[in-house]
């Protein structure tokens, strides 16, 4: 009996596990890259702005927050500023995702030396908000054909080597003299390493961006370089329609930014005065022009009542010999550092699951097998003299913990989660949910969490039925409200700081109107509907032994088997998923694309079967020292890992900061990352119980225990 029911080989089965899914690992995440759209030569291409972002500051703001050039014939607000685009989903709104029409004019194939986009007048409060947006190093995010604008980092200024990065700067802070030529910006969001390993001159743009401390500078890049690449299909899907010999097809969108004050010499801005300047200084014109003299770059005067700036534009087209349906791999690339990183993190996930589930079976198993075996070999009669450690709790085992409702919302809500992580990272590896198409994996999950909620409610129906409860609707509503009301009500808190800060990404009324039926009228119903599937009236759910009337005392408890042990415990789970971890938050907080979904699939894996085995030794521990209020042990042991990744989740914003902290972002960073860890902990704990209950069910249903 013992060897039918511990003879499976638990090591070896985590192993086929680990060996199926590390083969998803080594597939990044695809991409349905849909449909191409073709251009014709001199075919007006659109380049449209999405928000300002900062590493620094986690508020985004609409691109027309700053004084920038407004197209012409185009709806406009009430602030003068265009109109949004329509056409996003519910994840871009959330996100904050608005797709604004720009004054740029971009035709297929067609180049641009130094065209003059407009003369803007910045008022005394546009040029204050403009100057606190560089010092808070805000990035302008724009797209061409959806494919972001990028720009290059450099192996000085990125921890893993070269790589593109979203965006362009508004400008640059600077503390040197207004005669000194203004390099490509190479942003950084690290600080200089030492000196002695390539630290940057004290005339350099990194260094400027670290001395805070003496009179800056703010340079406005009015000045930006465009460069599309483009491919020629060798089919064209509008061969049919088109009278034109070729057609065109955009596979890449960059730009480099410059500051070039055009009022010296020129003080009346003439456009064709203002081109020459330009053409004389760009590095990248057609006509082959360099900045052989310094570059009189354009500075921010926040002492005048207003200050007049002149921003113009060039565009080049190049050939590349990258597909259509290959146009995001230099942008998704992953560098060969992080690559080896992550795969370290991995073994590291995988080791640590490994010698868990070894330490498991070896002596946890070892010592059930010889316990099972000593009851199996003895009659009734004679097994009382064997009754030790955990068979002496055999008739309270099973007894119901304190606040059994709590734990039963908890362990049914980190099910349902769980459930949907597990959808949503198998759709990001098949590559329905890529990166490719912005707010996709958000708007999935909305769809997913009220779906699942038939899951919840199943689950919850059952634990019911399982402390033998007779009702379930109280229990139902409550799974019902509490998780999701913790985050709606953290997310109206963080939707209130934006409307404040007057942040692109605050949620319009009718979309907070559309969760709530969402939630309410989808998700609540959902719930009851689970869990009138889960308690039929018929249902008999039975433990191996029966509760008995009077609780055993418990033995006095060393003060280690408490919330010490739970810390202890919670380590577990983490240390699989600190790396990883570091990874995600990037992608998060710095707006790094992340696209190894497959490896995180993975982790999630051993991280579920760590949490699992995590718990199961804790219960143990506690079932042989006599003590069988092990419902709460099983779901803490693990659960307490949640607080290890709020506690990550400080550090790297420390990190980040450098010493700059903003009160608004602070706390919105602080409260996503509250809603993160105790999501984290709900899975982990879930998964914890359940496991445990399998496992103390196991044993006593082995022996005679009544």
């Amino acid at each position: 009996m013992c060897r039918k029911r511990f003879g499976v080989g638990l090591p070896a089965l985590v192993l086929a596990l680990a060996l199926v899914l590390l083969l998803a690992s080594t597939v990044r995440a695809l991409y349905v890259p849909g449909v191409p759209t073709d251009y014709e030569e001199g075919a007006p291409i659109e380049i449209v702005a999405s928000k300002l972002t900062s590493n620094r500051n986690k508020v985004p703001y609409a691109y027309y927050s700053v004084a920038q050039c407004v197209p012409a014939d185009v709806p406009v607000q009430r602030d003068g500023s265009p109109r949004a685009l329509t056409h996003v989903s519910l994840g871009q709104i959330l996100l904050g995702e608005r797709e604004h029409p720009t004054a740029y004019n971009v035709h297929m194939m067609v180049n641009e030396d130094c065209a003059v986009l407009c003369e803007k007048n910045m008022t005394a409060t546009e040029l204050r908000t403009m100057a606190k947006r560089i010092q808070e190093r805000y990035h302008v995010r724009m797209s061409l054909d959806q494919m972001p604008l990028v720009s290059e980092l450099t192996p000085q200024s990125n921890l893993f080597g070269p790589r593109l990065t979203q965006g362009i700067p508004l400008g640059q802070t600077l503390n040197i003299g207004k005669t000194t030529t203004l390099e490509m910006i190479q942003h950084t969001h690290r600080r200089p390493s030492s000196p002695g390993q390539g630290s940057p001159g004290p005339g350099s743009a990194e260094a400027a961006e670290y001395d805070l401390g003496k009179e800056r500078t703010l340079v406005l890049f009015n000045h930006l370089m465009f460069t599309v690449l483009v491919n020629t299909p060798q089919i064209s899907l509008s061969d049919s329609l088109s009278v034109s010999d070729k057609m065109f097809r955009v596979v890449g969108f960059r730009a480099r930014p410059m500051s070039i004050d055009y009022s010296v010499d020129n003080p009346t801005l003439d456009p064709q005065k203002a081109k020459d300047m330009c053409l004389k200084y760009s590095e990248t014109s057609s006509v082959g022009a360099t900045a052989a003299a310094p570059v009189p770059f354009f500075a921010l005067d926040r002492t005048r009542p207003f200050q007049t700036v002149l921003y113009t534009y060039s565009v080049k087209f190049e050939p590349s010999d990258l597909s259509w349906a290959t146009r995001w791999d230099p942008i998704l690339k992953v560098s060969r550092n992080q690559h080896d990183l992550q795969l370290m993190a991995l073994g590291n996930s995988l080791l640590l699951g490994l010698l868990l589930t070894g330490a498991l079976a070896l002596v946890l198993l070892r010592t059930l097998r010889k316990d099972l075996k000593r009851y199996a070999d003895h009659d009734e009669a004679d097994e009382a003299l064997f009754e030790t450690g955990w068979k002496l709790v055999g008739g309270d085992v099973f007894r119901p913990p304190q606040n059994w409702p709590v734990l039963a919302i908890a362990c049914a809500t980190g099910v349902q989660i769980a459930i949907v992580a597990v959808a949503a990272l198998v759709m990001c590896v098949l590559g329905f949910l890529s990166v490719v198409h912005r707010g996709a994996l958000l708007t999935a999950l909305l769809f997913m969490f009220p779906i699942s909620s038939i899951v919840a409610g199943f689950v919850i129906a059952r634990m019911v039925k399982l402390f033998g409860a007779s009702t379930w609707k109280g229990l139902a509503l409550g799974t019902s409200l509490a998780y999701p009301g913790f985050v709606f009500i953290v997310f109206l808190f963080t939707n209130v700081l934006l409307w404040l800060r007057g942040s692109i990404s605050v949620t319009p009324f009718f979309t907070i109107l559309l969760l709530l039926f969402v939630w309410l009228g989808i998700s609540c119903p959902l719930v009851f509907v689970g869990a009138k599937l889960g308690f039929p009236s018929d249902a008999q759910t039975r433990f191996p032994s029966r509760v008995n009337q009077v609780p055993r005392q418990i033995p006095q408890q060393s003060g280690m088997m408490g919330a010490p042990l739970y810390l202890i415990a919670g380590g577990m789970p983490f240390g699989v998923v600190c790396v990883e971890l570091l990874f995600v938050l990037n992608s998060i907080w710095q707006n790094e694309y992340y696209l190894m979904f497959g490896m995180l699939l993975l982790v999630y894996a051993v991280l579920l079967v760590t949490a699992a085995e995590t718990s199961i030794s804790v219960v143990y521990l506690k079932l042989i020292l006599e003590d069988y209020r092990w419902w709460w042990p099983s779901f803490l042991s693990s659960a307490s890992s949640g607080l290890y990744v709020f506690l990550y989740g400080v550090y790297y914003l420390i990190n980040l900061g450098q010493g700059q902290y903003f009160f608004v972002s602070t706390v919105l960073y602080l409260c996503y990352m509250a809603v993160i860890s105790i999501t984290f902990a709900l899975i982990v704990g879930a998964v914890g119980t359940g496991a445990s209950l399998a496992f103390v069910t196991s044993i006593y249903a082995a022996v005679r225990t009544d």
